[in-house]
């Protein structure tokens, strides 16, 4: 289990202040980042790609991410949105979210039509050419390595190719994985290998198997929030590498719950609470779980700056 009691702590000595307020009381002020909203919020949060140029696209190629994410590219691969082959430069964008804080960072869920996911990692490509902002390729022409950075032990065989759609659920983005059936894979020393891949959002995952189990669900509270709509609840898995938002509205409406009968018993997460309060200013906070079924939790929140909560997501998904 992660300790953050020294991280809060940092923060609770940044908004302290010794100057007196008109009553001749101490009144801290408000240190914290403003955003005009959540989806500002979200938004600050995400990396920029990482830019490739591909002079001769008529010839096989590859690019090697910072994180190690190996794509490699077939011979006249790329295709115009008339299906012509693209012969001039190609500028290629690459994102990788290995670790599940830059899955949170860059708004990246590890769920399968309300399924929980196994994650090994998971990128995304889009390439454009000067004439096309939009190119496709060739199918089976693109091939990955993921050096898997999650602890996958148990699952390594499961682990198969899935392809994500952004859509919104609740009022908020997110990504939903679906298995690609027209591809191979396999793992070998830490390495996950792809062929057969498209552009877009590619993961490697393992469907989690409730058969036999217990499953349950639990709804999430905020300290001192009646409206969660500000407001963005992620759950860090512990017991297996997954990070999966939150978003259902609860009956009342006060808080979020999670899909019936998909969260198994038993499971250890930390909650992790981010949004902008009605002054604009960033509020955030986390919670450790254990989930005993139909629980209700509450998250207490605090106020703070974007390092200070990129510090702790960093902290829970290294």
């Amino acid at each position: 289990m992660k300790n953050f009691v020294s991280i809060f702590a940092l923060i609770a000595l940044f908004s302290c202040t010794n100057e007196p307020a008109n009553n001749g009381q101490v009144t801290p002020p408000i240190v914290a980042s403003t955003f005009s909203s959540l989806t500002n919020l979200i938004d600050e949060l995400k990396v920029d790609p990482q830019r490739f140029s591909i002079t001769d696209p008529t010839v096989a190629s590859s690019i090697t991410g910072e994180e190690g994410t190996i794509i490699r590219f077939g011979a006249n691969s790329f295709k115009a949105p008339d299906g012509t082959t693209i012969t001039s430069e190609v500028q290629v964008d690459l994102n990788e979210y290995l670790s599940l804080s830059n899955m949170l960072k860059n708004n990246i869920q590890t769920l399968s039509n309300g399924q929980l996911l196994v994650t090994g990692g998971s990128f995304e490509l889009s390439a454009t050419s000067p004439n096309n902002p939009v190119l496709t390729v060739e199918p089976w022409s693109v091939s990955a390595e993921i050096p898997v950075q999650t602890n996958l032990t148990g699952f390594e065989n499961q682990m198969r190719l899935f392809t994500g759609e952004r859509v919104v659920l609740d009022g908020r983005e997110q990504v939903n994985w679906n298995f690609t059936q027209n591809s191979e894979s396999w793992f070998n020393e830490g390495v996950m290998n792809f062929s057969g891949i498209d552009l877009g959002l590619s993961n490697c995952d393992a469907l989690l198997q409730l058969a036999g189990e217990n499953p349950t669900q639990f709804s999430v509270y905020f300290e001192g929030v009646t409206d969660p709509s500000t407001y963005a609840v992620w759950m860090f898995i512990n017991d297996f590498p997954s990070v999966i938002g939150i978003t259902s509205p609860t009956t009342d409406g006060a808080g979020v719950k999670t899909y019936n009968n998909s969260i198994p018993m038993g499971l250890n997460a930390t909650l992790v609470v981010l949004g902008v309060d009605e002054d604009s200013y960033l509020k955030f906070g986390t919670l450790d779980i254990n989930v005993q079924g139909d629980d209700v939790f509450t998250v207490p929140l605090d106020y703070g700056t974007t390092e200070m909560l990129t510090q702790v997501i960093i902290a829970l998904g290294s």
